[in-house]
């Protein structure tokens, strides 16, 4: 998932859309061209004369912002309106090699289903749903790898996490086929809290 604000201060996932969902009417469109599978496309771009394209529904940001009412967000996203990134886990071994995932400020779900925060796809071993959790704690700047729902152990550094244990740089996270190495954005030498009470938001 790869979060971004837009010009209106929505919220969306890159991934998914190459424009805002919210900022979507009836002249929008969703281009499933090649170079934009799946992605909605906002109005400057390919418009739904192009082959392939189709009018995005006008109610789509209504259902959305109702869908969202009631919600619990991050506090990070509380006061700052969307989620910082504060770390990555990289992949150096597994289906998905190579590639890294952002750590947000909060409770950050691992599986393999698309609704996880960090989602490692190609590993039937790991649950769908909230196999582990990583978690920031920004009153202390600290992260946990927690265990949570997942059938098969997860392994940090090659101790088995039966509870929370905390994480510091480079430590290696085992789950499933993947091998993933934590690297943090947020420690002694910078905190998003730091920079708030800075003033430097």
């Amino acid at each position: 998932m790869a979060l971004q604000e837009c010009g209106n201060g929505h919220i969306y996932d890159t991934d998914q859309y190459a424009a805002c969902p919210y900022c979507v009417n009836a002249g929008n469109s969703i281009d499933f061209g090649a170079s934009n599978v799946g992605k909605t496309v906002a109005g400057n771009m390919p418009q739904s004369s192009e082959i392939g394209a189709t009018v995005a529904p006008a109610s789509f940001r209504n259902r959305q912002e109702e869908s969202n009412i009631g919600k619990t967000v991050g506090a990070f996203q509380k006061k700052m309106s969307f989620e910082p990134v504060v770390g990555w886990l990289v992949c150096v071994e597994g289906p998905e090699k190579g590639k890294d995932y952002r750590i947000f400020g909060k409770n950050n779900s691992i599986g393999r289903g698309e609704s996880s925060d960090i989602c490692l796809k190609g590993d039937n071993s790991i649950s769908r749903e909230n196999h582990a959790k990583l978690a920031y704690d920004r009153k202390h700047n600290a992260f946990h790898i927690i265990p949570a729902d997942g059938t098969n152990p997860v392994y940090l550094n090659d101790e088995p996490v039966y509870v929370p244990m905390a994480l510091n740089t480079y430590d290696v996270i085992e789950i499933g086929d993947f091998k993933l190495i934590f690297v943090p954005f947020c420690n002694d030498k910078f905190a998003w809290e730091n920079e708030k009470k800075n003033g430097n938001e």
